[in-house]
C-alpha cells in the first residue's frame, strides 16, 4: 500500500507500505518519464533538503520545490536536463534570526548540523567517523550535546555498539550467568547443611 502525501509542491513524497508486518514510511521519488520509483531508508522526517540531496546522489535529476523529478536513466534524456549532471535545486534559505530563549534554533543553525552530521556520521555503521561525535558537533554549531544528540538520534540513528564490545558484553553477560547458577547452588548446598 503506498500513498502519497497531499497538499505538497515537492518532487517527492513519502510512501507507507507494510514490510514484514510492519508499517514503514519513506521517502519516495517517482520519474516523470518512465514511472520508475526509488525509496530511501531511515528516517521520514529528513529535512527536505537533505532528502532532495540523497536522491540527487543516487543519480536523481530532482528539486526541492516542483513535481516533476526524473530517474538515473531518463535524467540524461530530459529535456530539462540536456546533459547535465544531477543537480538540487533550492530556494534561498531564509535570513538567520537571533537566538530567543527556547526557540528552536534557526534555519542556518539547523541546516549546518545536518551538513555535519550527513559528513560526520555513517548511518550503515552507526558511528562518527574518527574525531566526530555528538560533543564535536555541538561545539561546532553552539547547539546543546543533547539537541545534537536527539537530532542525531531521530534523522540518522543510533549509535550502533562496535562487534568487538558486542562480543564482550556477551561474554560478560554469559559469565554473569554462570556466577548467578554457581551462587544458587552454593545457596543450596548451605541450606541442606543447616
Amino acid at each position: 500500500m503506498t500513498d502519497r502525501r497531499s497538499g505538497t509542491d515537492r518532487s517527492y513524497y513519502i510512501s507507507h507500505e507494510m514490510i514484514e508486518d510492519r508499517m514503514v514510511a519513506r521517502p519516495t521519488a517517482e520519474c516523470a518519464e518512465c514511472g520508475a520509483v526509488d525509496y530511501l531508508g531511515g528516517n521520514p522526517h529528513l529535512p527536505p533538503e537533505i532528502v532532495v540531496k540523497k536522491f540527487a546522489q543516487k543519480g536523481w535529476d530532482i528539486t526541492l520545490h516542483g513535481r516533476k523529478s526524473h530517474c538515473p536513466k531518463c535524467a540524461g534524456k530530459s529535456k530539462l536536463n540536456k546533459g547535465k549532471a544531477s543537480k538540487v535545486t533550492t530556494k534561498k534559505d531564509p535570513v538567520a534570526k537571533p537566538k530567543n530563549g527556547g526557540a528552536s534554533p534557526n534555519p542556518k543553525i539547523m541546516r549546518h548540523l545536518h551538513q555535519l552530521l550527513e559528513e560526520h556520521f555513517d548511518e550503515e555503521q552507526g558511528d562518527y567517523q574518527e574525531g566526530w561525535s555528538d560533543r564535536e558537533i555541538a561545539k561546532r554549531t553552539d547547539l546543546s550535546e543533547e539537541f545534537v544528540r536527539r537530532t542525531r538520534q531521530e534523522a540518522y540513528g543510533d549509535l550502533k555498539t562496535p562487534s568487538e564490545l558486542s562480543r564482550a558484553l556477551s561474554d560478560c553477560l554469559e559469565m554473569q550467568s554462570m556466577v548467578e547458577g554457581l551462587v544458587k547452588e552454593v545457596r543450596t548446598v548451605i541450606h541442606k547443611y543447616r
